[in-house]
């Protein structure tokens, strides 16, 4: 989500007032009724992992909650200098609660509960194929991937793209696999759901070409903490990269990049020798243009050096998949890409993991 700086600035006012909605869904997402009993909530987002959003809320009982069937939907609300905002945070699915009596009382509709949740990527991650799935050659993957959401609404923009080899999947498969599969042909990134619970992906982007979404400056949005990790040896980093393609209609491609940077100490130019990687092989490709974007991207990520940051902040509903973060304050100036954050209702804090892409 790109921000304005007004906006943004508006956001972190400091006599700004938090509160949050929760909205009570049938297993269809249509609205049945807002809850009352939630106390607190904490919300962890991981944009690596195959189910993104997971998050514990603290409830008391409520006759009206389907725990197998129903969702719950979080909506923060923040009100600043007049006026108001709303940024939902997911749709959840619950699993069946704990209970932790609260106090001395026997009554179930005092029953404190915790309750583990889950966003809507479970749904697909748990849903097998029932039969062997066979994509043949020459199928539309835009097709296939709405064939394999079915009834669910997305948001993804076409491809124009068609398989080039038969590809099987065997009985049991789970369906985010095969889409996330696709997704991959076509240069998208994984699957993920948006805070109303719609389902979407979009063309991959290297963090190197990455325009900034969110800023967090000390002097201006409340950066609390900024910490340091460096990792990677790099000695043994390839300066060579060959890709090779494995159509079935026997349409091949092979594609050799070479890293000549002379900013880059892994080059070869820095190195004064070649290290070639070893010879990757797509098996599903649709043009040399593919080849030499998939290569490219592999090329990027093995060929950086990633710097991890973390930082705390005040809540900021703004946040979702790979976010490309500038944060400035006395210790760090730099464009990052955020892997994972987190939100506690109750301590009214945030933290975000960052990565900074360093070429070597």
């Amino acid at each position: 989500m790109k921000l304005n700086s007004y906006l943004l600035d508006l956001l972190t006012q400091s006599g700004r007032k938090e509160s949050y909605i929760f909205e009570l869904l049938d297993y269809q997402d249509n609205h049945k009724t807002y809850l009352k009993n939630c106390r607190s909530f904490k919300l962890d987002y991981s944009s690596l992992d195959s189910i993104k959003g997971k998050a514990s809320i603290t409830m008391t009982d409520d006759s009206q909650i389907n725990f197998l069937t129903d969702r719950i939907k979080i909506t923060m609300q923040i009100d600043t200098m007049g006026m108001r905002f709303l940024f939902p945070l997911g749709v959840f699915l619950m699993s069946s609660p704990s209970a932790n009596r609260n106090g001395d009382t026997k009554e179930l509709s005092t029953d404190v509960r915790d309750v583990q949740m889950y966003d809507k990527l479970y749904i697909l991650y748990n849903d097998p194929v029932l039969d062997e799935h066979i994509i043949i050659n020459g199928t539309s993957i835009d097709n296939e991937i709405a064939r394999l959401l079915g009834t669910h609404l997305y948001n993804i923009p076409t491809s124009g793209r068609f398989t080039t080899i038969d590809k099987v999947f065997p009985v049991g498969t789970r369906k985010l696999e095969i889409i996330n599969y696709l997704l991959d042909v076509i240069n998208y990134h994984s699957l993920c759901v948006d805070g109303d619970g719609m389902y979407y992906a979009y063309p991959y982007i290297r963090p190197d070409e990455r325009s900034i979404d969110i800023e967090y400056l000390s002097t201006k949005n409340n950066a609390l903490e900024v910490q340091f990790q460096d990792e990677l040896d790099i000695f043994n980093i390839p300066n060579i990269f060959f890709f090779t393609t494995n159509n079935a209609d026997g349409t091949n491609y092979s594609y050799v990049y070479t890293n000549s940077n002379p900013d880059s100490p892994t080059s070869t130019v820095s190195r004064h020798m070649n290290i070639g990687s070893e010879v990757q092989t797509v098996d599903d490709c649709n043009s040399l243009d593919d080849l030499i974007t998939k290569a490219k991207n592999y090329a990027s990520g093995v060929t950086t050096k990633y710097r991890h940051i973390k930082i705390n902040t005040m809540i900021m509903p703004i946040h979702g998949y790979l976010n490309c973060v500038l944060v400035q304050n006395e210790k760090y100036n730099g464009k990052t890409i955020e892997t994972s954050w987190g939100i506690d209702s109750q301590a009214k804090s945030m933290y975000h993991n960052l990565r900074e892409a360093v070429a070597i």
